[in-house]
């Protein structure tokens, strides 16, 4: 299960991510949602996070 300081943590990556305020909502509950699927799995959440991250790791390059 998610903590608040899991869902602390994951608002805080985001925001470092300088996303407008539309996006980074809508990109939360998706890395809640995809997160949370991994720990059901019995994945800690530490490595849920880092493979969520993964996944979106090209959508959330800046452009250069």
């Amino acid at each position: 299960m998610m903590t608040l300081e899991h869902k602390k943590e994951i608002r805080e990556y985001l925001i470092a991510k300088k996303l407008p305020l539309d996006i980074l909502i809508e990109l939360e509950d998706h890395f809640l949602s995809q997160i949370d699927h991994l720990m059901i799995q019995n994945i800690s959440f530490e490595r849920a996070f880092d493979e969520v991250k993964q996944i979106w790791k090209e959508d959330l390059k800046k452009p250069t």
